[in-house]
């Protein structure tokens, strides 16, 4: 045997050490090799059952057992007296309780919550997007750093770039069977059988406007938004849809792009309709 190795007790298997000090201190203890000693700790584990054993209690009110997996939860619903959902129910549904939880919810509906109150910093460094020429602001210096050397574009030019949406990943099936499970129907036959003619008639119309190749318009590249963005674009049918159905124009002509243009968000708001 070399000067540093030794058999390992249980199986015999050669273990080797760096130094004849190491060697020494585990003959000393008696170590085992790396398999025998997993063995070992496997077999000396006590059994993990009795951590899940159940915990039961009798609900204060209407003495129905309650049982509970984790001990932390069964001190704390004895601490607390806790209720089974039965009994707890009528109390969660008080006014009073509804009160309580609206306040601690989010969203336009209560803008004076102080959770509403969040501050975004201010962006203090700016560049330019190298494909759309837009201004980028940023909050940090590392970040525009970052920015600039990996050659980052906007957000609008990056999901264009690198289809970062579900365009690509939903087909029409999977959108046909969410409008009908979101009209409550099975199917999306059903759904449409549901539909009157005007509803049927504006859906043609988007289905055949997505279908052109927009990038052929004028202001493509203009950022597109919702009413009130600045310097935001929409897309226009000249002929509007509801002008379309009135005078009975096939669905065809109204979304082909002949009919599309792309204008200021309050050009498209002041023409409505007409």
């Amino acid at each position: 045997m070399a000067l540093h190795e030794r058999n390992c007790p249980t199986c015999g298997a050669t273990i080797s050490y760096s130094d004849k000090y190491k060697r020494k201190y585990a003959e000393a203890k008696g170590s085992l090799c790396s398999k025998c000693a997993v063995v070992k700790t496997i077999q000396n584990r006590p059994s993990r059952k009795k951590y899940f054993e159940p915990y039961e209690r009798n609900c204060p009110t209407c003495n129905e057992i309650l049982t509970y997996t984790d001990r932390g939860n069964f001190a704390r619903a004895i601490r607390n007296k806790s209720l089974c959902t039965k009994c707890a129910m009528p109390k969660r549904t008080s006014p009073a309780i509804s009160k309580k939880i609206s306040e601690t919810l989010t969203g336009r509906k209560y803008p004076n919550r102080k959770s509403n109150e969040r501050k975004t910093k201010p962006l203090r460094f700016f560049r330019i997007c190298p494909s759309c020429k837009k201004s980028i602001g940023y909050v940090r210096r590392y970040s525009i750093e970052r920015a600039n050397k990996q050659n980052s574009v906007c957000n609008s030019c990056s999901s264009i770039n690198y289809k970062k949406s579900w365009t690509h990943v939903i087909t029409d099936v999977h959108r046909q069977k969410m409008a009908a499970k979101k009209a409550g129907h099975d199917s999306f036959s059903l759904y449409m059988l549901d539909l009157n003619e005007r509803k049927k008639y504006y859906r043609e119309v988007r289905r055949i406007t997505k279908q052109q190749n927009l990038s052929l318009l004028e202001n493509y590249d203009k950022l597109r938004g919702l009413c009130g963005v600045n310097d935001a674009y929409q897309l226009d049918h000249i002929i509007s849809v509801s002008k379309g159905y009135a005078d009975k124009i096939p669905a065809t002509k109204i979304g082909n792009l002949k009919n599309l243009r792309i204008i200021p968000w309050r050009d498209n708001l002041l023409k409505s309709n007409k």
